[in-house]
């Protein structure tokens, strides 16, 4: 039998556990990225279909190099929302360097900074580049830091290929 020292304790851990499940969850309501564009998003819309994140830093040459990579990979799975997300902490400095990126040219919606870090710091970036697929419902399914190998390149089409819509495919 427990005592009554024991059972108060053992209730309050588990109030405490759901507690933080819930707010695990939570991050998506809170969320709220700004475009570069003056376009927003919500996280809630990063629940309803997978997408493919990049994440990046002005200073960081090779991540605009990735952006066009990944850009190329991305139209092929138009149910995949492909975010760029800036980390830096002047929006300007981010501003500037995508101002000289041609991609931002054809698909400025696509570019948003991460103001309170708080995609970053749900998702646990700590490098750059850093790429995530997120499944609709919110969970990863592939996290990449660096630069990506044609082995690793292959598992990323491989994976975008599974969870690309077949509604929102084009048909010939």
């Amino acid at each position: 039998m427990l005592s009554r020292r024991v059972l108060p304790v053992i209730l309050a851990g588990v109030l405490l556990l759901a507690a933080a499940s819930t707010r695990a969850d939570d991050w998506r309501d809170e969320l709220l990225l700004r475009g570069f564009a003056d376009n927003l998003v919500h996280g809630k819309s990063l629940q309803d279909r997978p997408a493919l994140l990049q994440f990046w830093q002005s200073w960081c040459r090779s991540c605009g190099q990735l952006m066009s990579d990944l850009d190329e990979v991305a139209v092929r799975f138009p149910s995949v929302r492909y975010l760029v997300v800036s980390i830096d902490a002047d929006p300007a400095e981010a501003q500037r360097r995508l101002e000289a990126h041609p991609l931002f040219a054809e698909h400025p919606d696509r570019f948003f900074h991460d103001s309170t870090q708080q995609l970053a710091t749900h998702f646990h970036v700590t490098t750059v580049p850093t790429v995530l697929v997120v499944g609709a419902g919110g969970r990863v399914r592939l996290r990449h830091s660096g630069h990506f190998n044609s082995s690793e390149l292959k598992r990323l089409v491989s994976l975008l290929a599974e969870l690309d819509l077949p509604s929102a495919r084009s048909t010939p």
